[in-house]
């Protein structure tokens, strides 16, 4: 005896389905996998972040530390560097 019709539209409806929760699935595993990933890729961009912030902050203070004890010599450097810079400046715009 062969399937009817009816049969066939039944199996192929329970195939349909089947593939269909298969492929939910696999969506939801997916989706589990790429939340995970990109969970763990913030939590590390924040450390390189909190690291570099405090990286920062610390060569800000000790460079106010430096200023506060050699004022002079932080001024003159800055003179310095300021005539260094303006005589390359110069020789720049004359050619």
């Amino acid at each position: 005896m062969e399937p009817s019709t009816n049969d066939l539209k039944n199996a192929a409806a329970s195939a349909g389905n089947y593939a269909g929760e298969k492929a939910r699935q696999v969506a939801h595993n997916v989706s589990d996998k790429v939340s995970d990933k990109i969970d763990k890729s913030q939590a590390r961009i924040e450390d390189i972040y909190n690291a570099a912030r405090d990286r920062a902050e610390d060569y800000y203070d000790n460079s106010v530390d430096f200023v506060k004890k050699y004022p002079v010599s932080t001024v003159a450097g800055a003179v310095a560097i300021g005539f260094v810079a303006g005589m390359l400046l110069r020789r720049t715009t004359r050619h």
